[in-house]
């Protein structure tokens, strides 16, 4: 299949690289070292931004990584966010997904500069996940999976469907999450208003991930690798008249 190098709209709520790093050093010693490798263009913040990290976001399926939303700090510049957490580092567009061929070297910026902390010791895992809303869609008109319970007369208003298989390899997980009611920031009447929003999220998870602190090219390449896997699921899942209302790019 032919892939298109982008999408406009494109969709994307989050864009989440999930890396996990082995390390000798406590990680309250780690977090000063980390802040002082890392250059002025980044600023620091122990307060959310306003686009929230998903709380999902721990299916990225590192069971033992400790991928949980404390004891952390959070790094921003204009593109990127940085979310430090001990033994891993998550990154995060900003408002918009700045496209992969922006995103990929804000990542190995960052991590060079991590890595100058000699705190890192080697990596051991990668998690690369993107979550896309479509307001007032249903799923049945874009992507290629019709949902039944083997009855013509229920019509299903909405529903939650998740498969995990092997990828080459690594694993890839598809949630896929149609006309969920999601609270829209307004209110009517004293009542929170809720728009029905379809959400595709693919999550693909490097397995066997071992590279030395000295391999960061390679390292990327495995990141890119698997952003590629990713993008490859997501526009096989598309139909193509709706792919049309994306205005491909190739």
């Amino acid at each position: 299949m032919k892939i298109p190098k982008k999408i406009s709209p494109d969709h994307i709520k989050q864009s989440v690289i999930a890396i996990r790093y082995a390390s000798s050093i406590d990680f309250e010693i780690a977090l000063g070292m980390f802040f002082n490798a890392l250059d002025e263009t980044y600023i620091y913040t122990n307060r959310p931004l306003n686009i929230k990290i998903n709380e999902r976001l721990t299916a990225v399926n590192f069971s033992d990584s400790g991928l949980m939303f404390n004891n952390s700090s959070l790094f921003f510049n204009d593109k990127i966010k940085i979310e430090i957490q001990k033994n891993s580092i998550i990154f995060n567009c900003l408002d918009e997904y700045i496209s992969w061929i922006n995103y990929a070297p804000e990542i190995k910026k960052a991590l060079g500069q991590l890595l100058n902390a000699k705190v890192i010791d080697s990596f051991n895992g990668i998690g690369v996940r993107y979550i896309s809303h479509y307001p007032n869609v249903d799923l049945k008109n874009c992507i290629n999976f019709n949902f039944t319970f083997g009855m013509p007369n229920v019509i299903s208003k909405s529903y939650s469907f998740k498969s995990e298989f092997d990828l080459s390899g690594d694993v890839a997980i598809i949630n896929l999450h149609n006309k969920m009611p999601l609270f829209d920031n307004k209110f009517e009447n004293n009542q929170p208003v809720t728009i029905p929003v379809s959400i595709v999220d693919i999550d693909i998870i490097g397995k066997n991930v071992a590279f030395r602190k000295d391999e960061l090219d390679n390292f990327m390449e495995k990141i890119s690798a698997l952003h590629q896997k990713e993008k490859e699921i997501f526009f096989t899942l598309l139909k193509d008249d709706f792919l049309l209302t994306l205005n491909p790019i190739y």
